[in-house]
C-alpha cells in the first residue's frame, strides 16, 4: 500500500512539473494580392481567393456559409481550382462595405484555422 501511494505521489509531482500545455497561435502569412479594373456592362467587384486545406464538400459548405453571413456579400461559390489541392472561392461583394481582407480573415479562422487563403485577385468591373 505504501508503494502505491509513493508511486502515485511521484506521478503527481512529475505531471505537475511537465511542459506547459499552452497552445501557441500560428500566424499565417498574408496571401499574394493582385487587383485590376476593367470596363464592363455592369459595376461589380469580385474576389477570387485560392484556399488551401479544403478536402470535401463539407469543408466547402462551411467556408461558403461563413462568407455568405457577411452583409457585404452579394454572391459566393466555392469550387476546385485548376491548381491541384487548392479550392477557388469566387465572391462578389460591395467594396464600400468590406474588403477582400474580410474574406481572408473568415477563411483563415474557419474551423480553428484549418484553411488558409493563399492568393487573392480582386477584379473591379466598371461600366463606361
Amino acid at each position: 500500500m505504501k508503494f502505491i501511494l509513493s508511486a502515485l505521489s511521484v506521478s503527481i509531482i512529475l505531471l505537475s512539473c511537465g511542459p506547459s500545455t499552452t497552445v501557441d497561435v500560428v500566424q499565417k502569412a498574408a496571401p499574394t494580392y493582385r487587383s485590376s479594373t476593367i470596363t464592363s456592362v455592369e459595376d461589380k467587384t469580385v474576389a477570387n481567393i485560392l484556399i488551401e486545406g479544403v478536402s470535401c464538400d463539407g469543408c466547402r459548405g462551411k467556408i461558403k456559409k461563413e462568407i455568405q453571413e457577411n452583409e457585404c456579400v452579394k454572391m459566393a461559390l466555392l469550387k476546385p481550382s485548376d491548381i491541384p489541392e487548392l479550392e477557388l472561392a469566387v465572391i462578389e461583394f460591395d467594396p464600400n462595405v468590406c474588403t477582400y481582407e474580410t474574406f481572408v480573415d473568415i477563411i483563415n479562422s474557419t474551423v480553428d484555422g484549418k484553411y488558409t487563403a493563399t492568393d487573392v485577385t480582386v477584379l473591379h468591373m466598371k461600366s463606361d
